[in-house]
């Protein structure tokens, strides 16, 4: 029984990993996607380019930071309860 009780706790890293991924995604896709800049040269264009993935870049280390979280407390946890 041991075994199903980890893989269940693993089950439930991964599906709210990949929960929270899709809510990341959507903020994204909702927030920093519509972010626009003054169109009148090549320059602001970038800027905008590099403001957008810097913004999505920080809150996908977030997300990564996170992840690492769950799985080091699930590490704490099994090798306290093995």
């Amino acid at each position: 029984m041991n075994v199903f009780r980890r893989s269940f706790e693993l089950i439930v890293i991964m599906v709210v990993a990949w929960i929270t991924m899709l809510l990341v995604l959507i903020f994204v896709d909702q927030f920093i996607v519509p972010i626009t800049f003054s169109r009148s040269n090549y320059f602001l264009i970038l800027v905008e380019a590099i403001v957008k993935l810097f913004l999505a870049g920080i809150i996908a280390l977030i997300w990564l930071g996170f992840w690492s979280f769950m799985v080091e407390y699930y590490k704490k946890y099994a090798r306290y309860n093995a």
